[in-house]
């Protein structure tokens, strides 16, 4: 490999956490792009990159089908990495005019909760249970979820606190959010003292290293793909539905419909899930025209 090549990374990773303190899971997620991206230049050197290869780099063949959401974001990293770079005086080009593929900006869809309780009441490894719960109940992204460690979490307030996307480090009231969901919607969580539990023990017996979900060759890593593998090979044959029902994302949709659902007013809901703006909270209350349907399904729970 090119010393250049690793220079510029490591400087530009340096920079983006010393100097614009992007959070814990940002810093985590472009380490991972940017690996890919030095494994894939191989010997050839940055400074020959154009903006045709920065899209090749994108097109890449993963071994899986990426979503265009993954792809886009694969390219808006080295396209970043360039810009800082030519910024600082290095022999390297932008390569800003690197397309990437359009994105459809749809709203929030939660997973439909006949879906859900198939799947959370199957038999499910304790790891895929534990990562599922903690996208569902307590509204972590994908990349806080391969990320988050053990020491941030409190036990005994029932709180996680870490650097989130956007800089916020407002607490994570897990305990309270799930116990609420709980609580009005019964059915989602049908012993949700289990769950802390569970969790619990998770957080007191693991190590740092062993606290995320090992592959199959028993190797720790922070590869957010993983969970969709989890999703597509494990845990949607085993629930018998779909792996078009459910994503690591639609995870974290559901728990603000949910919260919603429970009557948890919008401002808490966006503190809780670290949103930047209340509009973007506010989508999720679209959801409200599948509320008649949710009530009917499960006459006496709160929906409203």
């Amino acid at each position: 490999m090119p010393t250049l090549n690793r220079t510029v990374v490591d400087g530009y990773l340096d920079w983006a956490t010393h100097r614009a303190r992007l959070a814990e899971s940002t810093i985590e997620q472009y380490t991972g792009v940017l690996s890919k991206y030095l494994d894939w230049l191989g010997d050839r050197d940055i400074s020959d990159v154009m903006f045709t290869d920065v899209e090749d780099f994108g097109g890449r063949d993963r071994g899986y089908s990426a979503a265009a959401a993954t792809v886009k974001k694969d390219i808006i990293i080295v396209r970043q990495l360039h810009t800082w770079a030519a910024e600082r005086d290095y022999p390297i080009r932008r390569v800003d005019t690197a397309t990437s593929p359009k994105v459809n900006q749809r709203s929030p869809k939660p997973i439909d909760d006949d879906v859900w309780m198939r799947i959370w009441n199957c038999d499910l490894d304790y790891d895929d249970r534990m990562w599922l719960g903690i996208g569902y109940f307590f509204g972590l992204r994908r990349i806080e979820i391969v990320t988050i460690r053990p020491d941030q979490v409190d036990l005994d307030r029932g709180e996680m606190r870490f650097k989130r996307k956007g800089g916020s480090t407002q607490p994570i009231e897990y305990r309270a959010m799930l116990e609420i969901v709980a609580e009005e919607l019964p059915h989602l969580c049908p012993e949700p003292d289990k769950f802390l539990a569970d969790f619990a023990e998770l957080v007191r017996f693991r190590h740092d290293d062993e606290f995320l979900y090992p592959d199959a060759r028993g190797v720790v890593s922070s590869d957010c793909a993983r969970l969709n593998k989890r999703i597509i090979r494990y845990v949607c044959p085993r629930a018998g539905v779909s792996p078009d029902d459910i994503t690591p994302h639609r995870l974290r949709h559901s728990c603000a419909t949910n919260m919603f659902r429970a009557g948890i007013e919008p401002a808490f809901i966006m503190d809780a899930l670290s949103h930047s703006d209340i509009s973007t909270t506010m989508k999720y209350m679209k959801t409200s025209g599948q509320l008649s349907r949710w009530r009917g399904r499960h006459e006496g729970i709160k929906t409203s």
